[in-house]
């Protein structure tokens, strides 16, 4: 990883020289994890080793999730991170090992009427190793990407969740996620019943100057 400049393809920020360094969030994560070290990348300038990793990890925690509601897809689902407009979040411990990552792109979501859209950022995946889980890393990340989101001028942070996954999305409301207007749960199917979805779509509102 290389320090952060302006030019650099392949962005490090250290935290004690962050132009986050000014967040009370960014510090108190820090302050509790002096070790771990933070990157951000994009799809292009990931290095392929880092990006296996990342995956590994993306791996470990879903794939019985995906089995236990339809059918985990690896092909599938490395095409779909493999993507060039992917963003990366990454946080690699005293061993340089990943610990954390967050995938997330720009895009934009028409609201539940379909009469406008959105421009916001997606998050893919936001994954912690399974042994740092509860030192704050997964909500590091979600401010982290936040305030990138909130730079780029993005209205909100969508991501999309099993509900099997009752610790994720109790997690991300406690994070200030609500279910968005978009999300199926939302709709009824032709006989007027619920629809019968095995996921929730969860938005931030990025408000403020």
């Amino acid at each position: 990883m290389t320090p952060l400049t302006e030019t650099s393809p392949c962005k490090t920020y250290r935290f004690e020289a962050s132009h986050h360094s000014h967040c009370v969030w960014w510090t108190d994560f820090h302050a509790s994890n002096p070790t771990v070290k933070a990157a951000f990348y994009t799809g292009n300038t990931l290095p392929p080793l880092l990006f296996d990793a990342c995956f590994a990890l993306v791996e470990a925690n879903m794939q019985d999730q995906y089995n236990a509601v339809d059918v985990w897809d690896r092909d599938e689902k490395r095409a779909e991170l493999l993507d060039p407009q992917m963003r990366f979040l990454v946080l690699v411990d005293h061993l340089e090992s990943v610990c954390g990552a967050l995938i997330f792109q720009f895009s934009t979501e028409e609201d539940a009427d379909g009469d406008w859209e959105n421009p916001i950022g997606y998050c893919y995946e936001i994954q912690v190793r399974s042994d740092c889980q509860g030192l704050g890393m997964g909500k590091f990340m979600v401010q982290w990407v936040a305030d990138i989101c909130h730079g780029a001028q993005m209205k909100q942070l969508l991501l999309t969740v099993f509900k099997i996954n009752e610790q994720a999305i109790k997690f991300y409301l406690k994070q200030g996620f609500r279910i968005d207007g978009t999300s199926p749960s939302n709709f009824e199917d032709e006989d007027g019943n619920p629809l019968d979805v095995n996921y929730e779509i969860l938005s931030l509102d990025l408000v403020g100057p």
